[in-house]
């Protein structure tokens, strides 16, 4: 009965092990990758891309008029509109590409093994679908993006994503 109870305490303990792991790295709000796990998987991806000499491409998205339609319906709806923005992220991304909130309504893709080329008709995919699917709430999508040069960090990456994601965005 003892061994029993100690296999059940075990057991439990695992459970909330797994669970506790899987929220270190997950956006509560969103589900997708939290920016945490994003720094570590960028790093560990330039790492590779230098080692290989293969392609890697960031893109940096931002949701355009979030805060309008934040002030307008509320933060709770906003939640939601982040919920549901996140969730068709996750469609136009390969099992190997990397997904995360990077911050309020900014969201990262690392695309691995991914050509200025191929980048750039994935990010294209992701702002008509996500422009056409999200119109009625007059929401849109701006996508910045940065090719990996030897010698580069992630924060030079990110910086060149960011640069790129300003220029892309709606002239107001």
């Amino acid at each position: 009965l003892v061994l029993f109870r100690q296999y059940l305490v075990l057991h439990d303990n695992r459970k909330l092990y797994r669970k506790m792991e899987l929220q270190a790295v997950t956006d509560a709000l969103t589900g997708v990758y939290n920016r945490h796990h994003f720094n570590e998987a960028i790093d560990r991806e330039i790492k590779r891309a230098e080692r290989y000499d293969s392609p890697l491409t960031l893109l940096l998205l931002d949701v355009d008029n979030f805060k309008n339609y934040n002030d307008t319906f509320g933060h709770l709806r906003g939640d939601i509109l982040l919920k549901q923005i996140a969730q068709e992220l996750t469609t136009f991304i390969r099992s190997t590409d990397l997904l995360a909130r990077f911050g309020g309504d900014e969201f990262v893709i690392i695309l691995a093994e991914t050509d200025i080329v191929n980048a750039q008709k994935v990010a294209d995919k992701i702002t008509s679908e996500i422009n056409a699917r999200f119109s009625r709430e007059r929401v849109g999508m701006s996508i910045g993006m940065a090719v990996f040069q030897p010698g580069m960090n992630a924060q030079s990456l990110l910086a060149d994503a960011d640069r790129s994601l300003y220029h892309s965005k709606p002239q107001r």
